[in-house]
């Protein structure tokens, strides 16, 4: 482990080219909900199993952004942002437009009481900067999320990080559809650097003059994202912001086609004809268009806010960028999105795990230091020799079974061969897939456990079965005793 020798600074100049990362856990860390993740160095089949750099913590929209850039890059044009991508940035919902109490929300960890969780969940605020959680009345209250303003809105998110998954930090191949303009790539890189969003230089003219200067984008959520760390950092996106100061604009305002109109009139609404459509329960009424749907699934996508969000989020993944992607034979280019690389994206807005944050989830970090998996090759090897040594007893017992044949009072051999095989090979099975999956410490536990019980039955075959007493000679003894010839005086 190099925890202790290893900081933030260590890896600052580090060729994350050659480096794996592994998200760990969500955790409520510093009043703020973080991926913890470790990044690792790469070394061929082993990766994510030695050679710790270290455990840090980023925002989770910085890490699943960055994750989302990962996914375009792979999948090009076949990659579609999930539709409750939008609630990353705390934002208010507008199924509270016309409520006296505005309330926002924002995609947290799943609550746990150890403070960590491998799960997402949406959140609902009091305050514009979602820093004070809210409740429903015990009449209203959910396990499943909120009554908000007479709307059912469910806290389960349909994304998180892949945990416990290692991850190449580099794309190892980028798609032929990709292109930073039509697939859904967000460059916090340029904002990063810059201070500011990119223009097209062609059709894109619904990029507005406000997104020319870095002044532009501070009063929006985009400006927020763009400053070195949490994105909640400018609360103030609404008071300025057209697309998220609702109350400013004219579609939710006074205009019967905004969305607040069609929303209270037209059961069509997802949320709306479930709360009010008498024929939400029956068949399907409406050419398919509603349906029965199993609430079991239902995520925080399918609200009112969600499907507004997801188109301004879309648009800051096609806004921000001028670059296309240049053709194979140009990707010596410095500049080329070939050198995007994620672990410098979330390192560059994340911070050091320190001892009390790593402590948070201690009982849980499953990782495979040298010293575990040399304790599991000597008790896999135990393990083994001891296998062959039962086997062999096995096979030994079913010879002399075979000597007796169908005679009464042969002794019964136990478990046949072939299925102490199997037997055998299940057991190891279990072990390789436990160990795969990084369960380190209930691989530690089974394989334990097995070589204590191979143990006990070999001294049971080896001190108790060799003291039973024998009722009847060996076969091979009697037949010697019929050959003997008989004497009749």
């Amino acid at each position: 482990m190099k925890h202790a020798h290893i900081d933030d600074y260590f890896l600052r100049g580090y060729d994350f080219d050659e480096a794996s990362i592994m998200p760990i856990s969500c955790v409520n860390y510093h009043n703020g909900h973080m991926i913890k993740y470790q990044i690792f160095e790469k070394s061929s089949s082993l990766n994510c199993h030695f050679n710790n750099l270290g455990t840090f913590v980023v925002s989770i929209a910085h890490y699943m952004r960055a994750y989302f850039n990962y996914q375009a890059l792979t999948h090009g044009n076949d990659f579609r942002l999930p539709g409750d991508v939008g609630f990353l940035n705390c934002v208010m919902l507008k199924e509270t437009i016309n409520s006296d109490m505005k309330l926002y929300a924002k995609i947290g960890c799943q609550h746990r009481d150890t403070y960590t969780s491998t799960k997402l969940q949406l959140i609902v605020y009091k305050d514009a900067q979602c820093s004070r959680p809210y409740q429903n009345t015990e009449e209203d209250a959910r396990k499943d999320g909120y009554i908000v303003n007479g709307y059912f809105l469910s806290h389960k998110v349909s994304f998180r990080p892949n945990f416990y998954s290692c991850q190449s930090c580099l794309p190892d191949e980028i798609a032929d559809s990709f292109s930073k303009r039509y697939s859904h790539w967000y460059d916090d890189d340029y904002i990063s650097r810059m201070g500011k969003k990119q223009k097209y230089q062609d059709d894109a003219g619904d990029v507005q003059d406000q997104y020319s200067t870095g002044n532009g984008t501070n009063s929006t959520d985009d400006g927020a994202y763009y400053q070195a760390n949490d994105d909640i950092y400018a609360s103030k996106y609404n008071q300025a912001d057209d697309a998220g100061g609702y109350n400013n604009d004219d579609a939710a305002g006074g205009d019967d086609g905004g969305v607040n109109y069609y929303v209270n009139t037209d059961d069509g609404v997802y949320y709306n004809y479930k709360a009010h459509d008498d024929d939400f329960y029956g068949m399907d009424d409406d050419a398919g268009r509603r349906g029965l749907r199993n609430l079991k699934e239902i995520d925080a996508s399918h609200s009112i806010t969600a499907k507004e969000l997801l188109k301004e989020y879309e648009a800051d993944f096609k806004q921000e960028l001028q670059r296309q992607l240049e053709e194979a034979n140009e990707y010596s280019n410095a500049n080329n999105i070939a050198a995007w690389n994620m672990c410098e994206r979330v390192h560059h807005y994340g911070m050091w795990c320190d001892e009390d944050c790593r402590s948070l989830d201690t009982f849980r970090v499953d990782e495979w230091s040298r010293s575990d998996v040399f304790l599991l090759v000597i008790m896999c090897v135990f393990m083994g020799a001891m296998m062959l040594l039962v086997f062999a007893k096995r096979v030994k017992a079913y010879e002399r079974s075979a000597m007796w044949g169908d005679e009464p009072g042969a002794p019964d051999p136990g478990l046949p061969p072939c299925a102490m095989l199997l037997l055998f090979a299940i057991i190891f099975t279990v072990i390789i897939v436990l160990a795969v999956l990084k369960f380190v410490n209930e691989t530690l536990v089974v394989a334990v456990v097995t070589c204590i019980l191979f143990f006990l039955y070999m001294l049971k075959l080896t001190l108790f079965e060799s003291r039973k007493p024998q009722f009847l000679p060996a076969r091979i003894t009697r037949n010697s005793a019929l050959k003997e010839p008989i004497y009749l005086s």
